[in-house]
């Protein structure tokens, strides 16, 4: 066939005069539109070559598609600062990873405000999502531009994480009144010596829907000093978090204000606060803040804890060991009920650092990983395990008697020695 056309071409060329019904600009975009016909063709051979020389292009492109998944989250663990274009450059290797990668939509929507591409790269990343949620990320460093166009698509967003003064003060108020059906997570980040507290006050996302909402951080977007805020903003953060009663996963730090009892609403005194599907409890705040939020909160017994204190957002010093070792049966409940219904506390892991910058040491109650939540792992060991409660303690300098009686003390609370050796 590709010789019959030469011959057909050649005649057209050779004899300009015998074919008057071609002129040679004709004959000129008869070639050219052949040899594109011919490139499309043999492009279309390649690709059935580079399938048989290359197994990985005859997987599903649901395996390719977890082959690309991989790759990205080995780029996110290799690099502390994103890599975008390393895992876009996959679609330059061959038709079928183009193809595949472009129908990704949701991997586009994750990276649509990724920190290393322009703001016109932000765009494409957009229309290549198509209708699939975005993750909106904004820090310090990010354009205006980028933050006008987060503003843009709010009702959007799956996953809103801010931090820098100027963009929140731009994009936390824009949340006022918005309806964000999709959003699943919730995270604010301020530094709390960058900004004043009547800044603070205003940044505070006052009334928004977002029924889906599962996982939210605030991380010192309030002081934890009851005298730097009105009365009434404790009844107003504490009404905030009981609307949020659909949330997995909640991070606070530096967030409590002070729940001084005799500070409230009569109202809101005996109210507990109730997250029935609550997986994580993650707080980083002073003992006492801390212990008084604990003590209206209601949060299923298989929810795992996280709790730092005596750092440096208390008031006072740190505090001896022993002081925190005993208040951290606060807790003990909690744990006895999750050993009643889950795999119970069977192994207790004790680490810390002693300096003349700090001292603090962590314990944490670990049961067997049982499938859920997040999987903890101990060095020189392939057991999985469930870190039930762990406990971050800053405390003053101690001596290795007041460290073994510490240790004791611990395990006494939480009936450590009867678990099987």
């Amino acid at each position: 066939m590709a010789v019959r056309r030469l011959h057909h071409l050649d005649g057209l060329i050779s004899s300009p005069k015998t074919n008057a019904a071609y002129s040679t600009r004709s004959t000129e975009t008869l070639v050219l539109d052949d040899i594109d016909a011919l490139r499309s063709l043999t492009a279309r051979f390649s690709r059935r070559l580079n399938q048989l020389r290359c197994p990985i292009l005859s997987l599903p492109p649901e395996i390719i598609q977890l082959v690309i998944h991989a790759y990205i989250r080995l780029l996110d663990e290799q690099y502390f600062i994103k890599r975008t274009q390393k895992w876009i450059q996959l679609g330059h290797i061959c038709h079928n990873f183009r193809t595949i990668l472009f129908g990704m939509h949701a991997l586009w929507a994750k990276n649509v405000f990724a920190p290393d591409m322009t703001i016109a790269a932000n765009d494409k990343f957009l229309e290549r999502a198509h209708d699939a949620p975005i993750t909106i990320n904004l820090h310090w460093s990010s354009s205006m531009a980028r933050l006008e166009l987060a503003l843009q698509h709010l009702r959007r967003a799956r996953e809103i994480d801010v931090s820098g003064v100027d963009h929140m003060q731009l994009l936390v108020p824009g949340l006022d009144g918005q309806c964000l059906p999709l959003l699943d997570t919730l995270k604010l980040d301020q530094r709390i010596d960058s900004i004043s507290s009547a800044q603070l006050v205003s940044l505070i996302p006052h009334t928004f829907t977002a029924l889906n909402l599962r996982h939210l951080s605030f991380t010192n977007i309030f002081m934890h000093s009851a005298e730097r805020w009105p009365t009434n903003l404790t009844t107003l953060k504490l009404h905030r978090l009981r609307l949020c009663s659909n949330l997995r996963e909640l991070d606070l730090k530096g967030y409590i204000p002070n729940l001084d009892l005799a500070q409230l609403f009569e109202s809101d005194r005996n109210k507990f606060i109730s997250l029935p599907l609550l997986m994580m409890l993650t707080i980083e705040q002073d003992r006492t803040s801390t212990l008084q939020l604990w003590r209206i909160l209601t949060i299923p017994p298989s929810a795992q804890l996280k709790i730092s204190w005596g750092n440096s957002w208390s008031d006072s010093g740190p505090g001896p060991l022993m002081a925190h070792i005993e208040d951290t049966r606060a807790f003990l409940a909690h744990v006895s009920t999750h050993d009643t219904l889950m795999p119970p506390v069977s192994a207790l892991q004790i680490f810390g650092i002693q300096s003349d910058e700090e001292n603090w040491i962590c314990f944490n109650l670990l049961g067997p990983y049982c499938g859920t939540g997040h999987v903890h792992r101990l060095d020189l060991s392939e057991t999985e395990w469930t870190c039930i409660a762990g406990f971050t303690l800053s405390t003053d300098f101690w001596t290795g008697a007041e460290l073994a009686s510490a240790i004791a003390r611990f395990s006494s609370i939480y009936q450590l020695a009867q678990i099987p050796y």
